[in-house]
């Protein structure tokens, strides 16, 4: 009772004392449960005693320490019948709750913070420990539920597919990355509160599943769990909201009465895209598309988007040629521009060369063109002479010449 001044102090006591309390217990009730083996008449019968020795478990409430025997049967083979009545492996580390709680607390955190977790009045483990409980899960994970009796009757069903990568690590090192499916089924959503809903009768799949032959058992699992769950009479279609990855497109081909749908996120997403390829003058056109899909007039939709492709294209060309001149001026210099204007137009011109507009203009038409050019100008000198004397001419003309460069 030393603590009672500091509850936070008296709780975290009273909370290791019945922790290993507990641990205690069931290690003394592990131990007598050995020693009644050891006592029966059956066993007496077909096992003969070898040795006993102390046996150590990571629990969720401590280290666990007992006592059990070894012994041989009438076939001659060891056995310890104390590990086999609570079905525990042999060289096992951990009880059932104990690893139950870390692959919990990895699933959800990361490995060390799962390490850090089950340390209680024991033994340290390390995230390698945790990463090596991970790894021995089975590849095929049995089904926890039997398939009903009588099937759902529900005629629609909504998938959700998406992708996730992974990290790999190697030498404490990333080195590339895997990439991870998941797969949810639902029957809908409703609404819990305002602003938040949640899904009705989920169903979850996902592993890595890499390549179309693994894809392919990925989608089965997914057809086969609505085949067994589902009356088939009364479905008529499985929605399948996705990114468009070519992964999730390939289910059409597993999942019976399925169609392919972009959601919300992904639509939103691609109407940006493609408003982005439009004009400034056109910023009306997301407007438009979403007008187009929500009210269901998928032909002018259809003919926007043919018009908005279009000038994509000719954006990529202007693109491409604007890469190649900048090259142009890296390796020749903005001098050499002018030459690249007249290979351009040299096609051109041979056209009107060939028409005979070469020397239309004879000598003395140039002559007279030279006389008018010199006396203009004399005009021009005079007159900027008369008007540099007065400053207020001055200043119009030359907020007339600044308006007209703008």
């Amino acid at each position: 009772m030393k603590h009672l001044d500091t509850f936070s102090m008296f709780e975290e006591s009273v909370r290791g004392l019945t922790n290993q309390m507990a641990a205690d217990f069931i290690g003394l009730t592990l131990s007598n449960a050995d020693s009644l083996i050891r006592e029966s008449g059956r066993r007496k019968e077909s096992y003969t005693v070898q040795r006993s020795r102390k046996r150590t478990l990571i629990s969720s409430v401590g280290d666990i320490t007992f006592t059990h025997t070894l012994y041989k049967d009438q076939e001659g083979r060891c056995r310890c019948l104390l590990d086999e009545l609570i079905r525990l492996p042999d060289r096992e580390r951990f009880t059932p709750s104990a690893e139950a709680k870390v692959l919990n607390e990895a699933e959800v955190h990361s490995y060390q913070h799962a390490a850090e977790a089950i340390k209680i009045n024991g033994q340290t483990i390390t995230k390698t420990t945790v990463m090596n409980k991970v790894h021995s899960i089975e590849k095929e994970l049995p089904e926890m539920k039997e398939p009903p009796k009588k099937k759902k009757a529900c005629e629609y069903l909504y998938i959700e597919a998406d992708e996730d990568h992974i990290h790999r690590q190697k030498c404490e090192k990333e080195q590339g990355c895997f990439i991870g499916k998941l797969v949810y089924l639902f029957e809908g959503k409703e609404e819990v509160c305002k602003g938040r809903r949640k899904l009705i009768s989920p169903f979850y799949f996902g592993g890595l599943y890499g390549g179309s032959d693994q894809n392919a058992v990925l989608w089965e699992k997914v057809d086969a769990y609505i085949q067994e769950h589902y009356d088939q009479d009364v479905l008529k279609c499985v929605y399948i909201n996705s990114d468009g990855g070519s992964w999730v497109r390939a289910s059409e081909n597993y999942v019976g009465k399925s169609r392919l749908v972009a959601d919300r996120f992904h639509l939103m997403k691609y109407i940006n895209r493609v408003a982005r390829c439009t004009e400034d003058k056109e910023n009306i056109t997301k407007g438009r598309f979403y007008k187009y899909i929500y009210k269901n007039k998928l032909l002018a939709a259809k003919k926007l988007l043919t018009r908005i492709l279009n000038r994509y294209e000719w954006s990529e060309t202007v693109s491409d040629r604007m890469c190649r001149l900048r090259c142009f001026i890296r390796n020749y210099g903005r001098e050499k521009v002018i030459d690249l204007v007249n290979y351009r137009r040299e096609p051109e011109m041979v056209n009107a060369v060939s028409t005979g507009t070469d020397g239309m203009i004879d000598e003395p038409q140039r002559k007279r063109y030279t006389a008018k050019q010199r006396e203009s100008q004399r005009y021009a000198e005079v007159l900027h002479g008369t008007l540099s004397r007065n400053s207020t001419v001055r200043k119009i003309f030359a907020i007339r010449e600044q308006l007209g460069n703008i």
